[in-house]
């Protein structure tokens, strides 16, 4: 699994996280599965993810507790099959058409209460028990 973790000890890190997180992006291949960044220390952390579009054989992003923005357009990630933005207190948007990716099956936005969702994806994906948890609706059986 390819990763990045925040780490903000210092005032400076947190200032230069947006740039360390692009910088750690930059070294993973481009045919890295899996992303997932996240934010583990007891800190708000908020910074703008930058754009992932170029990993076309991503199957899954899980950004978590450190989300502000997201970058770019995920049109082109076909694979994409996971998408978990959990706990991002600042982030209000996700990507633009997402709910037209072929291969998405599950999308969580939980604890990220001020994400607003566009109604072709509430048409896409169906809510489920769990507040945030969407799944794509054809495939839910009730």
């Amino acid at each position: 699994m390819k990763f990045v973790k925040i780490y903000g000890e210092s005032e400076l890190e947190k200032i230069n996280l947006t740039k360390q997180i692009q910088d750690e992006i930059k070294k993973l291949d481009s045919d890295t599965k899996i992303i997932y960044i996240a934010n583990n220390t007891s800190e708000e952390i908020f910074v703008d993810i930058p754009d992932l579009s170029r990993f076309e054989n991503l199957e899954s992003i899980k950004i978590e507790n450190c989300a502000k923005s997201i970058a770019g357009s995920y049109l082109n990630l076909k694979n994409l099959k996971f998408l978990t933005l959990t706990n991002n207190k600042d982030l209000e948007r996700i990507p633009d058409g997402i709910e037209t990716l072929e291969n998405l099956l599950f999308v969580s936005v939980e604890k990220s209460e001020k994400v607003k969702l566009s109604e072709e994806f509430k048409s896409a994906f169906i809510e489920l028990d769990s507040p945030g948890f969407y799944i794509l609706r054809e495939n839910y059986e009730e």
